[in-house]
């Protein structure tokens, strides 16, 4: 089985989306900017959400998380 899409979203907080990744194609589609830096004792919780394959391995879930930036936890 070959993959032909896998996407990736992040969410702020609020659990609304802020970036759409298509992996495969390494390209980033924005879809709202937050800033990520503390603000006086707040800071932004970025969620990252996964679609995957069955077969991705942790390999794969290792080097996609350290690929973005901000990733505070993963739910798969």
């Amino acid at each position: 089985m070959q993959v032909t899409e896998l996407a990736v979203g992040l969410t702020d907080g609020k659990d609304e989306l802020v970036r759409l990744y298509d992996w495969l194609a390494q390209r980033k589609i924005t879809v709202r900017e937050i800033n990520l830096k503390r603000k006086e004792g707040n800071s932004v919780k970025i969620v990252l959400f996964i679609a995957m394959p069955r077969h991705f391995d942790k390999v794969d879930f290792l080097r996609l998380q350290e690929d973005i930036p901000g990733v505070q936890s993963v739910e798969i």
